[in-house]
């Protein structure tokens, strides 16, 4: 969602403004709703007059990027947009597509491994940044003992709106025809939104001691995992896009999707190594933030995880 309708609908910045379980505490006035349909309008207007056309002239002069960054062919998504009243029906299905067979998903084949990342066995970090064969500060992710790649052109496949390759200039040609999707979504919803009092409705007592949800966002596939007891956060995790894209070599040493788009990149002119290879790994719209640690020089280092 853009940061403009989450202001407009979510709250004030700094506090939170994205949206709180059992709703939202601001309601969708008249001038409001009229104030995102305008919104709406500009950035349809943005994405059909300079994002697309832009995209279709960079896929026609850089039509090699269609050859090189290819991935295998497994996709992941956790499916979008969420209704009814458990949130039990989805908009776009979810999935893992694999090797052109989409199975249902099951969360429960999700493991996280760490044979090449500076952790422990027990995801504390390791005592040294030099932990042999270690060299990301990123985990390994699989579903059921298979790298899969996520991010818009995952969802586009598997619900059969793209059916192009997986390449670098497809993962920006997905990106580019899932933006105008959502926002011609968007535009549809604002049509059907009412003015009301605020839609929030929160239970006093805490329903799970331990869940796990699920979604699509920008990046792809986000999973976040929390344990409760006493009104404390014993345990959290969350498994962002940015990790199953940029997953490390795993115990077996196979690579992950990102590594394995470089695996073979013929660069003809030296001097355009990082050009050529930037522009694969930015493909994929990286947020390495959970990868990124501050180290002291002092032999008792603390890391900010």
């Amino acid at each position: 969602m853009p940061p403009a309708f989450k202001t407009l609908f979510g709250g004030k910045a700094p506090h939170q403004h994205s949206f709180l379980y059992g709703g939202v505490a601001e309601a969708p006035t008249a001038d409001k709703i009229s104030s995102a349909q305008a919104l709406i309008k500009n950035i349809q207007q943005f994405i059909k007059t300079r994002m697309v056309p832009d995209t279709e002239l960079i896929a026609k002069v850089y039509n090699d990027y269609f050859e090189i960054g290819k991935t295998t062919e497994n996709f992941l998504s956790f499916g979008l947009f969420r209704f009814g009243i458990r949130n039990e029906e989805v908009l776009s299905k979810s999935g893992a597509l694999r090797k052109n067979t989409l199975e249902k998903l099951n969360i429960s084949l999700i493991n996280e491994e760490v044979p090449h990342s500076w952790f422990e066995k027990d995801y504390e970090l390791h005592p040294s940044p030099y932990k042999e064969n270690g060299y990301s500060y990123v985990k390994t992710v699989k579903y059921e003992g298979d790298f899969f790649q996520v991010g818009p052109l995952a969802p586009m496949i598997i619900t059969g709106q793209y059916s192009g390759g997986t390449s670098t200039m497809d993962r920006i040609y997905a990106r580019t025809l899932e933006s105008l999707l959502i926002a011609e979504l968007i535009e549809k919803w604002l049509k059907k939104l009412q003015p009301g009092p605020p839609p929030i409705s929160q239970k006093k007592e805490i329903v799970n001691r331990k869940v796990t949800a699920v979604t699509d966002a920008m990046r792809g596939t986000l999973l976040h995992n929390a344990e409760v007891a006493n009104e404390e956060v014993l345990k959290y995790n969350i498994i962002t896009p940015t990790v199953w894209n940029f997953s490390p070599k795993d115990s077996k040493g196979r690579r992950g999707p990102v590594e394995n788009a470089l695996v073979g990149t013929i660069i003809e002119n030296s001097d355009e190594i990082y050009t050529v290879l930037g522009r694969i790994i930015r493909s994929f719209d990286p947020c390495l933030n959970c990868g990124t640690h501050v180290l002291t020089k002092k032999e008792d280092r603390k890391r900010n995880n």
